[in-house]
């Protein structure tokens, strides 16, 4: 009778145990997939705010200040205008032209809203900029003054934003210029010292 009993009770452990391992495996994962919804569920990080026109302080085609902070707008790049603390010491053709745009554009706004990203190398913040709801790097875009970056930097968290920028560059005219960047490697003086 004990080998009897010992031929039942061994297997029916060893199946017990497996059981109990896959239910553990099976809360396990529960757990964490009901954890990974929670996040999902948690309010963004992103910082949304309206700059008042009072604060407002124009830079350049693609770049502005709200208050003190320096905001570089995401997902497009204008042509440079001289900045010489840059060792930028000449305008780019149509960079006046995309910082009047801008400007314009600012100034009519009945309501300039920035939502935030975060800070780049430069220790600039970057952000969307919606002019009256709608993004200013569209707009631009859409008037042939900025290529759009979406397709080099991603959508940095804002992918309809992001959709609607490269939908912008790829129904809108072409820019009349080279593309910022590549004018920067043959203009910008990296060395200020060498500019003098």
């Amino acid at each position: 009778m004990n080998i009897t009993l010992n031929r039942i009770i061994k297997p029916t452990i060893v199946i017990s145990s497996l059981v109990g391992a896959v239910a553990l495996c099976a809360l396990a994962d529960y757990y964490l997939r009901a954890e990974k919804d929670r996040d999902a569920d948690k309010p963004s990080q992103i910082q949304s705010y309206i700059c008042p026109h009072e604060r407002i302080k124009h830079d350049d085609g693609d770049s502005l200040y709200c208050s003190d902070k320096y905001i570089r707008i995401l997902g497009l790049d204008t042509p440079e205008i001289a900045h010489p603390e840059h060792g930028i010491f000449q305008d780019q053709e149509y960079g006046r032209e995309a910082v009047n745009l801008t400007n314009k554009l600012l100034d009519e706004a009945k309501r300039v809203t920035i939502l935030e990203d975060k800070k780049d190398k430069y220790g600039r913040t970057l952000a969307h900029v919606l002019v009256d709801g709608e993004l200013l790097a569209v707009k631009l875009i859409k008037a042939g003054l900025a290529y759009e970056t979406v397709s080099f930097y991603g959508d940095n968290g804002f992918p309809e934003f992001a959709l609607q920028i490269k939908d912008a560059f790829e129904t809108s005219p072409k820019p009349q210029f080279e593309s910022p960047h590549l004018w920067r490697k043959k203009y910008q003086q990296k060395d200020k010292e060498s500019a003098k």
